[in-house]
């Protein structure tokens, strides 16, 4: 069923769970048209919220419900909505923008009134790709265009580069370097490169600074990394290119990587909740086809994945 829009430009988007359990893959499907899902994350009351890159709306799937609002309507999260991440009563998102009008940026909102409270542009300018929060409340953001990882101090006021290389930066054959974002713990700070697939490990010194950068993996899938999350302490899950595969460290940044899945039409980014990956299903080749007359027809996905144990 196609989604019923208010007054105000919400929506209400047809969310199906599938019949029975059983063992493998269950999908949240999204009849939203031109939706084309990209951050993903799970609150603690079990809800989940999914961004929408080509409108720049968010999703809401509520615990136990087989339908969901639109949270915030288009255009909210300026071009496109990325990256989001829960923490506490708020969801960080990144807004990002192509062309920079509006600029691209990191909002909070109050998931107790579904309101923007904060926004936090980039400084200089950039694309904010992906985020995630450190122990002590920070938030990481990937600027994919300035090749640098920024930083909101807790009770900070302003996004701040905290790290920056001028080998980070994108090359000629893809105009993304920086991507996906996991804080391991309260010192390291992990990032993926989407137009190489190498895996770079920043340190966090005792004062929150950035400490030294290393490459730890390289070759990552085709279009290298997006989304990621930490499955444990020592094994990170993440979409690299069209699979999500799981990476191990064993130690001094030894990692191997494996095939999780391969078979998700196009994913993007992931949430973990328990032995489960769930997996945003974007859809993109068909958003960047260059036809304005091709459109990835609705239903979108969410799908679980189940994880090794």
């Amino acid at each position: 069923m196609a989604a019923a829009c208010g007054d105000d430009g919400s929506a209400d988007a047809d969310i199906r769970l599938p019949d029975g359990g059983g063992e493998g893959i269950e999908r949240l499907t999204i009849d939203v048209p031109f939706f084309h899902p990209e951050g993903i994350d799970r609150a603690s009351d079990g809800s989940f919220y999914v961004s929408s890159f080509a409108t720049g709306a968010l999703a809401r799937i509520a615990p136990g419900r087989d339908t969901a609002s639109i949270l915030l309507a288009p255009g909210t999260l300026a071009g496109g909505g990325v990256g989001v991440r829960v923490v506490g009563d708020s969801l960080w998102a990144c807004a990002a923008s192509f062309m920079g009008d509006p600029p691209s940026a990191l909002r909070e909102v109050d998931l107790r009134t579904g309101e923007v409270v904060r926004t936090f542009e980039l400084p200089g300018g950039g694309f904010c790709n992906d985020l995630d929060a450190g122990p002590d409340g920070a938030i990481y953001v990937t600027d994919s265009f300035g090749g640098r990882v920024l930083r909101l101090a807790p009770g900070g006021a302003t996004l701040e580069t905290w790290a920056s290389d001028e080998r980070w930066l994108p090359g000629p054959a893809f105009p993304l370097s920086l991507n996906g974002i996991a804080v391991r713990d309260a010192r390291a700070v992990y990032v993926g490169r989407m137009d190489d697939g190498t895996l770079i490990r920043i340190g966090i010194s005792p004062g929150g600074d950035a400490g030294e950068s290393v490459v730890v993996f390289e070759g990552g899938r085709a279009f290298g990394f997006d989304g990621m999350r930490w499955r444990d302490a020592n094994r990170l899950v993440a979409v690299t290119g069209r699979t999500v595969s799981m990476l191990t460290d064993a130690g001094e940044d030894v990692w191997s990587i494996e095939t999780v899945d391969d078979s998700l039409d196009e994913p993007a980014t992931l949430t973990i909740v328990g032995d489960d990956a769930w997996v945003t299903e974007a859809r993109f080749s068909v958003l960047f086809d260059g036809d304005a007359s091709t459109v990835a027809e609705p239903p979108f996905h969410v799908v679980r994945v189940p994880l090794p144990r």
